[in-house]
């Protein structure tokens, strides 16, 4: 799944690139790579959170493995923002935001979206907090996928649209 999340980061960087500033360019990379390095960071929070749940009772190695926790989501933000992907190093703060909330319910979902709001800055702060609309569907998710093959029109959907986005303003 990484894999095919790096695969179409690559192959919807130049519709991105055109799409944004008209010509390819390294300043900023679509959210494909974003979404990338956070699923990277889960694979590596989830090993780090289940590791601190067998050890809830033993005191101080739980304290250890929930710094290792935190410490994985801090990287994944400075790696983010190295890469200068879309949303920067509050892509993989709201990921694992809501990763915690799918594993205990906590922290609040709401409270999550708008921690991710105010990471952003106050201006996008402001039209991030629109999708706030979306956190009752979010938290009415069950984990369980739908029917296969749809999910890859969306993959291709991304590129296309970019592409179509630049073809019109080209126009």
């Amino acid at each position: 799944y990484l894999g095919r999340m790096a695969a179409f980061a690559l192959v919807s960087e130049i519709p991105f690139d055109l799409a944004l500033f008209g010509r390819p360019d390294w300043r900023s990379q679509n959210v494909f790579l974003t979404l990338s390095v956070s699923l990277l960071m889960l694979s590596f929070l989830e090993r780090a959170m289940d590791a601190r749940d067998r050890e809830r009772g033993a005191g101080e190695r739980a304290v250890w493995q929930t710094a290792a926790a935190a410490g994985i989501v801090a990287a994944a933000m400075v790696l983010a923002d190295l890469l200068r992907v879309d949303y920067g190093g509050s892509g993989p703060l709201l990921a694992a935001l809501f990763y915690c909330y799918s594993r205990r319910r906590r922290p609040n979902l709401t409270v999550s979206f708008l921690l991710f709001c105010l990471s952003m800055g106050p201006i996008t702060a402001l039209i991030e907090a629109f999708g706030i609309v979306a956190v009752p569907l979010i938290a009415r998710y069950n984990g369980m996928r739908r029917r296969k093959g749809r999910g890859r029109l969306f993959y291709l959907f991304y590129p296309a649209h970019l592409l179509i986005l630049y073809l019109i303003a080209a126009v």
